[in-house]
């Protein structure tokens, strides 16, 4: 990995951001919608990550990918956290070649890290050969201007899993947490004894529970869908196909059944 010109991954909390698509029948990005969930998050103090899992984006052209880094980047220098702020970019080439041509170019859109997933199409080929799997990796981050993060997705890297051995053997790993305050929030709790913060951990822990069974329940796609109805109706295109829009019963299940955590973050 060359030397360049990125922010410092730090610990904590990376938010992935949904890539919002028009509904004029164009299928293009609707940049005004992404920025805004951008601005949102950067505001937070949370990492932005974009073209990954939640952006879509294996469905992404290689040009959006590199205008969705640029649209955030300024989005954070406008909103005053662009010093603070790192953004991730997922990259997913069928081989170390497109990837690594990925990573020049989230590079000279002012990425500051990639992360990476094995490539699917022929796991059936190589994936049960740890030395394949972790060369692979290797040779990214060997060829990446911008640290690389290893994403151990399995159902979606053809049954690929990376085992505790393989990921330790790695250079330029890095781990994304979730939850990381209310993780803290009870930890501290138990060290001081203040059994009102323990209270307050353990309902926080059961409206999180709640909204993931809602979650659950409409898959993948329902947290986009949900984020249009309850924080930015401009997300309305829906998803770029084959992806399809959730059922309207299903829709109305996130509406009813996420909209006392969405009352609780508004009230943070």
């Amino acid at each position: 990995m060359s030397n360049g010109q990125y922010l410092r991954l730090r610990p904590g909390v990376y938010a992935p951001v949904p890539t919002p698509f028009k509904d004029d029948g164009t299928g293009g990005i609707n940049l005004a919608a992404f920025d805004s969930i951008v601005s949102r998050i950067g505001k937070a103090g949370v990492g932005v990550l974009v073209g990954g899992t939640l952006g879509e984006g294996p469905l992404l052209e290689r040009d959006e990918r590199t205008t969705l880094v640029r649209s955030a980047k300024k989005t954070l220098r406008d909103a005053g956290c662009h010093d603070e702020t790192p953004v991730i970019v997922g990259i997913f080439g069928a081989s170390v070649r497109e990837c690594v041509a990925q990573a020049h170019d989230a590079a000279s859109a002012g990425a500051d890290a990639v992360i990476v997933v094995a490539p699917a199409y022929f796991a059936f080929v190589y994936g049960k050969d740890k030395t394949a799997v972790a060369g692979f990796f290797s040779a990214v981050a060997d060829d990446s201007p911008l640290p690389v993060m290893i994403y151990n997705i399995p159902f979606a890297a053809g049954g690929i899993d990376l085992d505790a051995q393989t990921l330790i053997g790695l250079s330029y790993v890095s781990v994304k947490l979730s939850c990381v305050k209310l993780y803290q929030t009870a930890v501290e709790a138990l060290d001081t004894r203040d059994f009102g913060l323990l209270l307050e951990a353990q309902q926080l822990q059961d409206l999180i529970t709640t909204a993931d069974s809602v979650i659950n329940k409409a898959g993948f796609l329902g947290i986009k869908t949900a984020m249009c109805i309850h924080v930015d109706d401009k997300m309305s295109g829906g998803f770029r196909k084959p992806l399809q829009l959730p059922g309207t019963t299903v829709q109305e299940d996130l509406r009813s059944g996420l909209q006392t955590i969405f009352n609780h973050e508004n009230t943070l």
